[in-house]
């Protein structure tokens, strides 16, 4: 027998801003899951007068969070030439608890921040070079 149970939202909200020199955009990543599993699988025992189920072999319970905030600038130096900045901050909060063996449970937080630098060439009208 295996049961779950899991819930989530997630959602992307950016806005971007673009003139003749410069091109930018910024936004916001959110992810939560919660979820919850009776798993393994259930087997039979003996007992007076019929069977009775044994104890599931895995109950596990947990959560997901993960938000993330990013801007990336792009500026037109010349009709063929740009400059690409960008910067990326990640939160992630996860957590797994068995209540059964509570030894076996952990939380881990990550924070992590990337970038981005790169330069777009444009020597053809169909071809770019990054």
């Amino acid at each position: 027998m295996f049961k779950t149970s899991q819930h989530q939202l997630s959602n992307e909200t950016d806005v971007t801003a673009k003139t003749e020199y410069v091109d930018v955009t910024a936004g916001l990543l959110y992810f939560y899951e919660q979820f919850h599993y009776v798993g393994g699988s259930t087997t039979l025992s003996a007992a007076p007068g019929g069977v009775l189920p044994s104890a599931p072999g895995r109950i596990q319970d947990g959560s997901n969070t993960s938000i993330a905030e990013f801007s990336q600038f792009t500026g037109h130096l010349s009709d063929d030439l740009d400059l690409v900045l960008g910067l990326r901050h990640t939160y992630d909060d996860r957590a797994s608890r068995y209540p059964l063996t509570p030894a076996l449970s952990a939380e881990a937080i990550h924070q992590r921040t990337d970038w981005l630098a790169g330069v777009n060439y444009r020597p053809l009208d169909n071809l770019l070079v990054y």
